[in-house]
């Protein structure tokens, strides 16, 4: 006797989104982007320049890059509403690729192109100036971060306690293939990471 067996296989897998930000696009905005966004999703971002746009990122997973060029995340004269950053990571596993932050400022000039307080950041092609700081990491101590071929210039309050980049008490820090100068007073690079890397730069201060 033959007979026919059927099989159903259940998986918790969602298949991944691509989400077009831009003018013309669903999405106007990254911040609208950001509030919808789920893990693993693709978020793509034409060039140009988005005023006064601060976003959450929460999700895991998430490729988030411009297209066409840098995305510019401008936050000057904004009022940082999360009180920290232009973005805020929350997410573990993010790339960010091709955009460019500046202008943040809070009261505690701490103010950040990114804060990461997910595990895990890669960030490529990325240009940050005039913000408080560059990129600020929060001391996650199982967190990887590798940054190349970015821009780091014009950061820092001026009082020594603000930096180009500074991350906390990570597991690794990579830095390749970058250029950090023009820090106002702080550091060019900080890093408390129990290993770090710092790899093929250029890091001046010059004039």
């Amino acid at each position: 006797l033959v007979g026919t067996i059927s099989v159903i296989i259940f998986s918790d897998e969602v298949s991944a989104d691509t989400l077009k930000v831009g003018p013309s696009r669903t999405y106007k905005t990254p911040s609208e982007a950001a509030a919808v966004a789920q893990n693993g999703d693709i978020v793509e971002i034409d060039v140009g320049t988005y005023q006064g746009d601060i976003a959450t990122w929460r999700a895991n997973n998430l490729t988030i890059k411009g297209i066409g060029g840098k995305a510019h995340l401008d936050a000057t004269g904004t009022t940082i509403s999360n009180g920290k950053a232009i973005w805020v990571i929350q997410g573990n596993n993010t790339t960010v690729e091709h955009i460019e932050f500046s202008g943040a400022k809070v009261p505690d000039h701490n103010g950040a192109g990114i804060r990461q307080e997910g595990e895990n950041l890669i960030v490529r092609y990325c240009y940050f100036h005039d913000n408080e700081m560059g990129i600020l990491e929060s001391n996650r101590s199982d967190s990887e971060i590798l940054v190349e071929y970015s821009e780091f210039a014009y950061h820092g309050y001026g009082d020594g306690y603000s930096h180009n980049i500074y991350i906390g008490d990570a597991k690794k820090f990579t830095l390749k293939y970058s250029y950090s100068h023009h820090s106002k007073t702080g550091h060019l690079v900080k890093s408390r990471a129990s290993e770090n890397y710092i790899l093929y730069n250029r890091l001046t201060d010059e004039d």
